[in-house]
């Protein structure tokens, strides 16, 4: 059956493990799950353990895995209610890892998935882990979300077109989406439904703190090293994406 699915990736995530000794790599690989849980549940918190709180995930309404730096959501049907839940799910994940975390890029389409896991335990301890999912769903927003040259995501049009269009405008209205040329790697932008890394109306001293925010998220696993001029450029697209949402001066 079909279902709205979003696939993300960590950008520079051979450098993330390469270039850190592992006690930082697992501290901050551990920030990945904090940004999906937090999304998951719309910044919704409990009582964790003593003096500390979590995501109440519990209450969350989209399915979610992590496979190495992949980050796959999916929703539980179709339904426009699923689709407002996942692009609200997509823009609080997207902006939460550009601002504490990593750089990412995704995309979110509609198409098809199957998930079906199982475990087998062997008597000697090991165990049988079946975690595959797969799909044309999966294939197609796996590869709009790598074929794109920027931290950025977008909502494909198998999706827009899949529910009322007063849903998106809604969207838009809320500073969740926003219509933007994406770069694509080697062709020209493609205006598609963007998902707002921040809310509009940054002012100058804003709009340069967000600028210096961004560009430690990209350098933050470098360990002193210097950006390839691949990721240069996709730091370059993204800085061009955050000039959308600085204050419109006055007429």
């Amino acid at each position: 059956m079909d279902r709205f699915i979003a696939y993300f990736d960590i950008l520079g995530f051979k450098g993330f493990i390469d270039n850190n000794d592992k006690p930082h790599v697992d501290r901050y690989f551990s920030h990945i799950f904090r940004e999906s849980q937090s999304a998951l549940s719309g910044g919704r918190l409990i009582d964790g353990p003593p003096g500390v709180v979590v995501p109440d995930v519990a209450q969350g309404r989209v399915n979610c895995m992590h496979i190495s730096d992949s980050i796959i959501f999916w929703s539980i049907d179709n339904s426009e209610e699923s689709f407002i839940d996942l692009v609200n799910v997509c823009y609080e994940f997207y902006w939460r890892c550009m601002q504490a975390s990593f750089p990412i890029r995704g995309c979110m389409i509609l198409g098809d998935i199957e998930f079906a896991p199982f475990t087998i335990p062997a008597a000697n301890g090991a165990t049988f882990y079946n975690s595959s999912m797969y799909g044309k769903g999966i294939i197609d927003a796996y590869l709009k979300g790598e074929n794109q040259d920027w931290a950025g995501g977008y909502v494909d049009r198998s999706a827009i077109n899949a529910v009322n269009p007063q849903t998106v405008q809604q969207l838009i209205n809320e500073g969740k989406l926003i219509l933007h040329p994406v770069p694509i790697k080697g062709q020209a932008p493609v205006e598609e439904h963007a998902f707002c890394i921040i809310q509009s109306g940054l002012n100058d001293i804003a709009y340069s703190n967000m600028v210096r925010s961004i560009e430690n998220t990209f350098h933050r696993h470098l360990n002193g090293n210097d950006l390839h001029p691949s990721v240069q450029r996709k730091l370059d697209n993204t800085i061009v994406f955050l000039d959308r949402f600085r204050e419109t001066p006055a007429e």
